[in-house]
């Protein structure tokens, strides 16, 4: 009798292995899902931030532009007759579209720095998330590959002599097994897409990243020193 009990645990306990094992491997997979939901977010404010950088980007070309027009507009005042129009007059209205522009440049440059500023911040916080994504991703990889490889080597209990063991070890069903191997390719799937789409956010970070030193480095050799250095009344 003592014998019957122990064979009928032994099934017992590895049906409970198995079940427990295939509840780790759907918590994992909801897991994954939701770094799934959390990244298609993550690129939404990216789009977004992308959005108002090329807004800023746009904007601060025109003025550029208007400054560089503005410097052939005053060449060609100096070299036009002194008798069309007073001197003061000229000068004066010169004065003004400068002081003008510069207040123009002066926003801008402050629109910039506060776009610049918050897509920082915003790399930043993506750039920590990241790492912790990868890192509990590592981590899960690590777990499942041990999980297979347990549930690949281990070894079926030894049969018993007696047909009732027989009966408890054909208990185990086959679905189960079917649901594990599901189960695993999912996982593998799901793992192999997030590993790629955190690559891809990555790069597009660094991209952005070089996007604000080449319009910086640009904003700083185009600007003509009057713009680059305004005058004390118009700070």
């Amino acid at each position: 009798k003592s014998e019957n009990s122990e064979a009928d645990t032994e099934p017992d306990n590895e049906t409970l292995r198995q079940s427990k094992n295939t509840e780790q491997m759907s918590f994992a997979l909801a897991q994954l899902k939701s770094v799934s939901i959390w990244l298609n977010e993550e690129e939404e404010k990216a789009k977004a931030l992308s959005k108002q950088f090329s807004a800023s980007e746009r904007t601060e070309s025109k003025l550029l532009q208007q400054v560089y027009q503005l410097g052939k507009n005053l060449d060609a005042v100096d070299l036009q007759d002194a008798s069309r129009e007073p001197y003061e007059n000229t000068v004066l209205t010169k004065d003004q579209y400068i002081e003008k522009l510069q207040a123009e440049v002066k926003a801008s440059r402050k629109q910039l720095k506060v776009h610049k500023l918050k897509h920082q911040k915003t790399v930043k916080k993506l750039q920590i998330d990241l790492a912790t994504t990868k890192q509990e991703a590592a981590i899960t990889v690590l777990e499942l590959n041990e999980k297979i490889k347990t549930l690949c080597e281990r070894e079926p209990a030894p049969r018993a002599a007696n047909l009732l063991e027989e009966c408890c070890e054909s208990l185990l069903p086959e679905e189960e097994g079917d649901r594990k191997i599901s189960l695993i390719t999912e996982l593998s799937i799901q793992l192999s897409l997030q590993t790629e789409r955190i690559i891809q956010l990555e790069a597009a970070l660094e991209e952005k990243e070089r996007k604000i030193q080449q319009l910086e480095a640009e904003r700083n050799c185009h600007l003509p020193q009057e713009v680059m250095d305004p005058p004390q009344c118009l700070e």
